[in-house]
């Protein structure tokens, strides 16, 4: 199901206020301001069919939020190669197959991995699936032992057990009251995550991560105009896309990006930067 045009302008309106630094919980202190029309150019003219949304509309909505909130991404950089770290068609007690891909990308010398996990449901061919970012890594939204530890840096979180930027076997499961795996099964879908820290880690500084393998020479940061984390997120989404299209087992057709807090901005710009998204 594609996003009505309506809806889509409405989350991109909704992102720039998700995740504020400043949290108000007082009614008498939210200032007043008047909600933009999404069916309104920036001109002043009315749209009024789907042709003008998708002619119109939606290029410069794009356009406005690549340009003033999430940056450009500087260069396109595709799938250099991809393995299977891992794979049991027996996981979770019999119930779904258990697939971990791992994706590299090299640019100038420098390169980059991250892993996917992938439960499917076990009988059922070319699964449609939901894919979202993880904070703590794979390891921890499932009991499940075969789930490969990442090594990527991680914010400390002593309920965790994370200490020293490091994942470690404490944290396996923590996360499974958010991960309702097995219900995503038994409805017929499959579930894919990547911990987002494989792709961009999550701290004030872009030395590490995907940023570096699009840096000119001598540059050590995103130039204003570049692309910061959410957009970096964002395009790891996507380059998993790339990879399902390659998977016999999944219908790269029936795809849905969803996350939350920061990795929900995440998923509503990858749906809105590449169409091939389902939802």
């Amino acid at each position: 199901m594609k996003l009505l045009p309506y809806s889509l302008s409405i989350f991109f309106f909704l992102s720039m206020f998700i995740g504020s630094s400043q949290t108000n919980y007082e009614e008498s202190k939210v200032p007043s301001f008047e909600v933009p029309d999404p069916l309104l150019t920036f001109s002043g003219h009315t749209i009024n069919s789907v042709k003008k949304w998708e002619k119109v509309r939606r290029p410069e909505l794009l356009r406005f939020f690549e340009n003033d909130i999430y940056g450009k991404l500087p260069k396109k950089l595709k799938i250099n190669s991809y393995a299977i770290l891992e794979e049991d068609n027996n996981a979770l007690n019999g119930k779904a197959k258990r697939k971990q891909v791992e994706l590299s990308f090299k640019k100038k010398g420098k390169t980059l991995s991250y892993t996917i996990l992938l439960y499917l449901p076990k009988n059922k061919v070319k699964a449609p699936i939901f894919l979202g970012y993880n904070f703590y890594g794979n390891h921890t939204i499932t009991e499940d032992k075969a789930v490969i530890i990442s090594s990527a840096w991680a914010n400390n979180n002593e309920s965790f057990g994370i200490e020293n930027n490091t994942l470690t076997e404490a944290s396996r499961g923590k996360r499974t009251h958010r991960w309702a795996v097995e219900k995503i099964l038994d409805a017929g879908y499959g579930l894919a995550t990547i911990y987002y820290g494989e792709v961009d880690p999550d701290k004030n500084d872009f030395s590490d991560g995907i940023h570096p393998l699009l840096y000119q020479h001598g540059q050590n940061q995103p130039k204003p105009a570049e692309w910061g984390s959410i957009a970096a997120w964002s395009w790891g989404m996507v380059r998993a896309l790339d990879y399902f299209e390659k998977d016999a087992d999944i219908d790269a057709s029936k795809v849905i990006a969803f996350g939350h807090s920061r990795l929900g901005k995440t998923s509503l710009w990858a749906g809105a930067t590449d169409e091939r998204f389902a939802g």
